[in-house]
């Protein structure tokens, strides 16, 4: 715990000083410098020259070798699977993405990651790697380590993929539901912890799903799959849905629904769309104030504002963030989100809840990820020392 709570403070500084230290932590000098000295032993933290030349004694610095050590990151959606390499920073290196085809077997898929990472570790001989973070798209049952269903992906189910790649791959393996991960990507995350506040985090893409942070701690839920809102019920005789549902939120506000929705109407109406039209066409479009770009995407945003007015009338969260492929359709979208949602809230409610757009540079799922790693890292500080007794046995 002592260990934890200094890498804590010294993840969050540049430099600073034992003196320093041991009145952040309220530890005993001689308890700080055995372990200043262990983290220093193992590579995790150096000493930087004096930083104080005043009265009294002179003051050493001590800084974390934040760039000293790498995380693997892994996000798999339904359609392409990316990975990255990330620091102890958040800086992100070595990113890639390949495309993967729902008709085969998790287990081939999986087989195509553990490839990448492989490549990426031979790359790489000299760096410490504390672990491999892997964002899941939910449901995800952390009890059990398994996708309880993914709609589209029969076959993706009922593996634990952070067992297999662990041993292929011989390093530990975080897994974390998506939405979850891009919640810890949040630049505000630690702060919300101290105001009680409850922020609810939706990600809208493909699927759709919340990460929901209250107290100081992600919702999980008994499975772990709080938060699943995109096969949340807005039509009771609606769209069937491949998760046994009827009328999900998915079906009807996910870019999937969106570019479904653009390609049908093609023909019907004046359009710069084509028949084959994709999401990213069609938000451009939608900016550019094409008719039936804004007429699908506002629709969306109307289904959306309306869910999310439900979970305000349960969980009266202070903020809501909106993220993944449809934040990019701008302050238009969430203007016609907000309008929506302010139709099913009282006012007073819709007063005290703020809505926005994630203003997260980068891909929120790896950079969320690969800090769930850190933090989980961070716990079990020894972790650090066998990376570096790893990284020197390679070298």
């Amino acid at each position: 715990m002592n260990r934890a709570l200094i890498l804590h403070y010294l993840l969050g500084v540049e430099v600073s000083s034992r003196t320093l230290l041991a009145n952040k932590s309220n530890l005993k000098q001689a308890t700080l410098t055995k372990i200043i000295s262990d983290f220093i032993s193992w590579g995790l933290v150096e000493e930087t020259g004096l930083i104080s030349k005043g009265v009294g004694r002179p003051t050493i610095g001590i800084r974390l070798r934040k760039e000293g050590y790498r995380v693997l990151c892994v996000r798999l959606s339904r359609n392409y699977v990316e990975t990255a390499v990330m620091d102890l920073a958040g800086r992100i290196y070595d990113e890639d993405r390949f495309e993967v085809d729902s008709r085969n077997e998790l287990a081939a898929t999986v087989d195509l990651i553990i490839e990448r990472l492989r490549g990426i570790l031979a790359r790489n001989p000299e760096e410490r790697f504390l672990g491999i973070g892997v964002a899941m798209p939910g449901p995800w049952v952390k009890e059990q380590q398994r996708l309880a269903y993914f709609t589209g992906f029969y076959k993706w189910q009922d593996i634990d993929i952070g067992k297999i790649m662990e041993e292929a791959l011989g390093l530990t393996v975080f897994v974390e539901q998506d939405a979850n991960a891009a919640l810890m990507a949040e630049g505000e995350f630690h702060s919300w912890a101290p105001s009680g506040e409850l922020v609810l985090l939706v990600m809208v893409g493909q699927g759709i799903g919340a990460g929901i942070y209250s107290n100081g701690e992600i919702l999980r839920g008994k499975l772990g799959i709080a938060g699943e809102i995109g096969h949340m019920s807005i039509a009771y005789e609606g769209i069937p849905c491949e998760c046994g549902n009827v009328g999900c939120l998915e079906r009807y506000a996910s870019t999937t629904a969106v570019v479904e929705r653009a390609r049908a109407l093609i023909g019907s109406r004046s359009t710069s769309l084509g028949p084959r039209c994709r999401i990213g066409e069609i938000l451009a479009a939608y900016k550019e104030g094409d008719g039936l770009a804004v007429a699908v995407v506002d629709q969306a945003a109307r289904y959306l504002g309306y869910a999310l007015a439900s979970l305000t009338n349960v969980l009266n969260p202070g903020l809501i963030i909106l993220g993944d492929e449809m934040s990019a359709a701008g302050e238009g979208y969430l203007r016609k989100v907000r309008e929506a949602m302010g139709e099913r809230v009282t006012p007073t409610v819709r007063e005290s809840t703020e809505l926005s757009l994630s203003s997260v540079e980068g891909n929120p799922f790896l950079l969320g990820i690969g800090h769930a790693v850190v933090e989980n890292c961070i716990k079990t500080p020894e972790v650090f020392a066998k990376a570096g007794g790893e990284w020197k046995r390679r070298g």
